[in-house]
């Protein structure tokens, strides 16, 4: 059944997340007379500014709804933490919390002297730096101390410092590009010239990244779709012109693995490998054996490819699993999915994003990465003048997709790339170097300064 998902319904998610994570923490309780049993805050009110074209300075307000965010309680260890990083821009200087709790209450900002009696749900605390909590029995011969913070995600870098790795000039006559990270240092490139997918692995080193000489991919199908090839664990997967699921240990010799036929290849994560089928709806597999039907959806709010496909652990348990699924519709409005994977019972159906307040826009060669803690999405429209496309519009969510917000200010792009046509293709390495390639062949590394 297709879910549809704003911060409203996360909560049941983010439900799920603390329970797992909290399994152990009534046990952990080291006196009954004094103890933090929960931590839940108001809603958070933002001023956001951000810069128009013309370079004038504009606000607008955003409101992050308390009952969505959670906390993490630990006994044992004395802290206190939001189950998930909450979104850059929220300002965490005035919080209100309401604390339950057994024993009498007190807080202490960082490099306070003394600690403060709490008004329980309205006294205004500012959380930019850790804040102690104290509690201590009714008659004042135990007490418990906890370290309570919101994690914030990473703000996305200022700017990226880009340099021209290398050119790779045969790939400029090359069509549906698409390049992959496999493993823990390569990266690759795959494409169609002449009708025939072809392929370069790149060995990524610390300072310098080397390609092999461009061959043809080799399967035991009817050829494989250049735009359908993500990475999955240790390997890639992809489907051939047929819909059949090939694997590739080596992204060169690619083989058959599952008599399933696919019409999209979706997404993937630690556990499984998702896609779509007419008949079925969303499928998935842990095996390429054993299919599992995740439910009928709308096919028409499905991304076509190019997919890009983000997984990543939560904070506070490694077994569960964020999992993103961007794109364009057949429609050309873009398409956010998500859903929270595990083995078991914690693991969650697909949802589809629908936030109209801070959708994300429906970019011409839309791109999205996942850099620091942050997804990055960037496209442009064309130019209708000179014909190329412009990829000056950067958007970040730090809430796993859910919303957006504009951040062209804050990415810079070299004057080389601004005249180059670009194509979808887009990852990010191990070493946290971004890599971009344009239809002439050439691969620009940004990174940090």
């Amino acid at each position: 059944m297709k879910g549809h998902i704003t911060y409203l319904n996360l909560a049941l998610l983010a439900t799920v997340l603390s329970i797992v994570s909290c399994i152990k923490d009534e046990e952990a309780v080291t006196s009954p007379e004094c103890y933090i049993s929960s931590f839940k805050i108001a809603d958070v009110k933002t001023t956001v500014w951000s810069t128009d074209e013309d370079g004038e300075k504009t606000s607008y307000t955003r409101t992050l709804s308390g009952s969505d965010v959670f906390f993490r309680i630990d006994q044992l260890a004395g802290t206190i933490e939001t189950v998930d990083s909450l979104p850059e821009w929220l300002d965490v200087s005035r919080i209100v919390p309401t604390v339950s709790y057994s024993g009498t209450l007190y807080y202490r900002t960082q490099g306070g002297e003394s600690y403060l009696a709490l008004s329980n749900g309205k006294d205004s605390i500012d959380f930019t730096n850790p804040v102690d909590f104290m509690v201590t029995s009714l008659d004042g011969t135990a007490s418990k101390t906890y370290s309570a913070k919101i994690n914030l995600a990473s703000s996305v870098q200022d700017s990226l410092y880009w340099t021209l790795s290398t050119r790779m000039d045969e790939m400029a006559a090359w069509q549906k590009k698409r390049m992959v990270r496999m493993g823990e240092n390569k990266l690759c490139i795959l494409g169609e010239k002449d009708g025939t997918t072809c392929v370069t692995m790149g060995s990524v080193g610390v300072k310098d990244i080397s390609f092999t000489s461009p061959v043809a991919v080799g399967t035991n199908g009817d050829g494989l779709q250049s735009l359908s090839v993500m990475p999955w664990k240790d390997v890639l997967v992809g489907l051939d012109q047929n819909g059949f699921i090939c694997r590739s240990l080596n992204g060169i010799d690619w083989e058959i693995v599952s008599q399933r036929r696919l019409n999209r290849l979706l997404a993937t994560d630690v556990y499984r490998v998702y896609g779509w089928t007419e008949s079925d709806g969303l499928v998935s597999t842990e095996d390429f054996v054993t299919w599992r039907e995740e439910g009928v959806v709308d096919g028409d709010l499905l991304p076509v490819l190019p997919i890009y496909c983000m997984s990543y652990a939560t904070r506070t348990n490694t077994a569960l699993q964020h999992v993103v699924m961007v794109g364009l519709r057949d429609s050309g409005q873009s398409a956010v999915w998500y859903k929270v994977s595990a083995l078991g019972a914690a693991d969650q159906p697909w949802s589809y994003i629908d936030d109209k307040a801070f959708p994300l826009p429906s970019l011409q060669g839309l791109a999205v990465v996942r850099w620091g803690d942050s997804l990055i999405a960037f496209g442009g429209q064309k130019n209708e003048l000179t014909g190329l496309m412009e990829f000056s519009n950067f958007y970040c969510s730090d809430d796993n997709g859910i919303s957006w917000h504009q951040i062209s200010s804050r990415i810079a792009w070299p004057d080389e790339l601004s005249t180059a046509n670009y194509t979808d293709v887009s990852a990010v390495d191990c070493n946290g170097r971004l890599w971009l390639l344009s239809d002439d062949g050439r691969l620009w590394e940004g990174s940090e300064k």
